[in-house]
């Protein structure tokens, strides 16, 4: 038994995003049981540290001596967004609500460059851009960071009114399919 991702929208029914995608295949593990086939066993430990994501899990029906291993890749960068058709625009946008304030804006992303950049704005809840966020004030990130802040000329605080915006991202350059964003974070 591999270890794989299944998702939830209701904790009830799960499918997988990428159908029998492994991040870590029972073949590969040595010590396994005797008369079984090989299995792999986790138990939710997971934990960001520093710029790493570090994921722990074990053989089940491990051996003596076969413990607890451990798997790690870059610090939320298990996946990403990026252009599906690199040559039409690319753009994703998401609906916040600004509770109380100040709210930042940060984002993890790589392959950036002098080729591929992403422009981030801020639009209202009915897609009209906020001005002093979007436009020629829209943020250009052209650089590889795993919690980069989105700082706009008039400030690095998302503005308290609408206090339901969207955040578009897009996908731009001459390679924007180079692009990748893991995640974009909230915080103080």
């Amino acid at each position: 038994m591999d270890l794989g991702l299944a998702l939830s929208h209701d904790a009830l029914h799960f499918h997988e995003p990428i159908r029998g995608f492994r991040f870590v295949p029972a073949r590969e593990q040595p010590d396994g049981p005797t008369g079984f086939g090989p299995a792999l066993m986790q138990g939710q430990g997971m934990e960001n540290l520093g710029e790493r994501t570090l994921y722990w899990y074990s053989l089940w029906r491990g051996t003596d001596g076969s413990g607890v291993r451990l798997v790690s890749w870059p610090r939320d960068r298990f996946s990403a967004l990026k252009p599906f058709h690199p040559a039409a625009a690319q753009a994703v946008s998401c609906l916040v609500q600004v509770v109380e304030g100040p709210v930042r804006l940060y984002a993890n992303a790589s392959g950036l460059g002098a080729e591929s950049r992403l422009r981030v704005s801020l639009l209202d809840d009915a897609f009209a851009p906020v001005p002093g966020f979007s436009g020629a004030d829209a943020v250009v990130l052209a650089a590889d960071a795993f919690r980069a802040p989105v700082r706009w000329p008039g400030g690095d605080a998302l503005p308290a009114r609408p206090a339901r915006l969207r955040i578009e991202v897009r996908f731009e350059g001459l390679r924007p399919e180079d692009a990748r964003l893991h995640a974009l974070y909230l915080g103080a």
